[in-house]
């Protein structure tokens, strides 16, 4: 009996003293690295309202009198208000509002479910209005003001998103109208085509597709914003392709779709802007919010009966002693800042950069006792775990853009579905660097079984849109 109670009196202290070195290394919190002291300057914004397309976003629903700059000038300044009431009120309050949109604004007239039928591409919605699915002239003529609405978009030359760090989190991206609006769009394109006025389509879809791609290459587009014009242009090209192979197109119309397939730019595959903004809205929040240990506490919960009011007060006490703010902001840094360093790499490389993001973030168990809130912070909230998934939608659309091209430079050579598999296998060995798959640098995959062209995509989503019809 002596023997256990020595055991357990030795274990005790050792528990306790474990505990209290624990407390002990947890009183002080690290200072700022000046890399992300520099980081936290906000970089200089100049885009004037007229000329910023995120402005245009915001107020895309606005009635059809509106200036949609000024409307969404509106909304920009009720977003700001609403975020005064706490983060939850406010995503909750912009959800309802993005429900129910503005009275008497612009919305999807007629079937909206017709409109959901056509697809994401113009053969897609060219073979929806084929079938019977969709009457396309009578969802078109009922959303005409949508449609105008929506190439009215083109005449901004830059995007630049001011949410405020504040608003962020509780904000609402402003592209559901615009998303609706642009497969109004779609189904025009294949009306046009329906009847026989190809060039305009082709014309209408190359300016489309440019637009889109010097939006992807603005510097002040959030994470967000970027995967939503990455999926756009994506539809750009594809739809391209559809009327490459249904219809040949002349060497003239192909020229201008070859014009919307150039070679990604590295403005147009580049995060810095984006890291940027993630990390300082992240930190304000991180050094200024005074109720981290709160959201520690309940918003990672599930769903119950609440903790006791006594328990739940010595969880946020512990939380909050726990957490050092600002090696919580130094952390996030280093893992935004290894993801900046493979910025612009070459896709060949995507799977070993992917692997070597995933072993740098795991966090070593001799380093767990300090900042331990911190660490379970960054962890449920990802810390650009988002990153590496749209790196890999970059290296995509990169390949869908080379096989466009390739697509392209086949049939300006003559190259038809119906040459022999063994002359299109040799035409696209032959083809060069500007048509490889990016993943391996070698020829893009011709699968004679299906008559098209694919590559290793690195989204399961985008794996199922191959192999691409020649």
């Amino acid at each position: 009996m002596r023997m256990i109670w020595r055991v357990l009196k030795w274990t005790l202290l050792a528990l306790l003293a474990a505990v209290l070195m624990v407390a002990a290394i947890n009183a002080f919190d690290e200072p700022l690295r000046p890399e992300a002291k520099a980081a936290l300057q906000p970089t200089a914004r100049a885009v004037p309202p007229q000329d910023n397309l995120f402005y245009a976003l915001l107020g895309f629903d606005s009635r059809p009198a509106d200036d949609i700059v000024r409307a969404g000038l509106e909304e920009w300044r009720r977003l700001e208000l609403s975020a005064s009431a706490g983060m939850v009120e406010a995503l909750e309050a912009n959800l309802r509002r993005q429900r129910e949109g503005v009275p008497g604004g612009l919305r999807v007239q007629d079937d909206e479910d017709q409109l959901n039928a056509t697809g994401s591409s113009v053969g897609e919605a060219l073979a929806a209005i084929q079938a019977g699915r969709v009457d396309g002239d009578v969802v078109v003529a009922a959303n005409r003001e949508l449609l105008d609405r929506y190439r009215s978009l083109r005449r901004f030359p830059r995007f630049d998103n001011d949410t405020s760090a504040r608003v962020e989190p509780s904000a609402v991206p402003p592209m559901a109208g615009a998303s609706q609006a642009r497969k109004v769009w779609l189904l025009s394109l294949a009306g046009m085509v329906a009847k026989g006025d190809v060039d305009a389509a082709v014309r209408e879809l190359r300016d489309d597709t440019l637009f889109w791609r010097r939006m992807l290459a603005q510097s002040g587009a959030h994470l967000i914003d970027k995967m939503v014009f990455t999926a756009w242009v994506l539809q750009g090209l594809r739809s391209a392709s559809d009327l490459v192979h249904a219809h040949g197109l002349t060497t003239r119309q192909r020229q201008m779709l070859a014009e919307a397939a150039v070679p990604l730019t590295l403005a147009e595959r580049s995060m810095a802007g984006t890291l940027g903004y993630e990390f300082r809205l992240a930190a304000d929040a991180i050094l200024r919010e005074q109720d981290i240990a709160r959201w520690l506490v309940d918003g990672t919960r599930e769903d119950g009966p609440d903790a006791p009011p006594l328990l739940r007060r010595v969880l946020l006490r512990i939380g909050d002693y726990f957490f050092q703010r600002r090696s919580t902001v130094n952390e996030h840094h280093r893992a935004l800042a290894r993801l900046a360093a493979i910025e612009g790499h070459d896709c060949r490389h995507f799977e070993e950069d992917r692997r070597a993001l995933e072993d740098a973030a795991e966090v070593d168990w001799w380093r767990l006792p300090y900042n331990p809130s911190g660490k379970l912070l960054l962890f449920v909230v990802g810390s650009g775990a988002l990153y590496p998934p749209y790196i890999g939608r970059l290296c995509d659309l990169q390949g869908f853009q080379r096989l466009l091209a390739l697509q392209i430079h086949l049939r300006d050579e003559g190259v038809t579905p119906q040459t022999p598999p063994a002359d299109i296998e040799r035409r696209i060995q032959q083809a060069g660097a500007g048509y490889a798959d990016p993943f391996t640098g070698g020829p893009m995959h011709w699968a004679p079984a299906r008559q098209g062209l694919a590559f290793g995509a690195a989204d399961d989503r985008n794996r199922k849109m191959l192999p691409w019809p020649l």
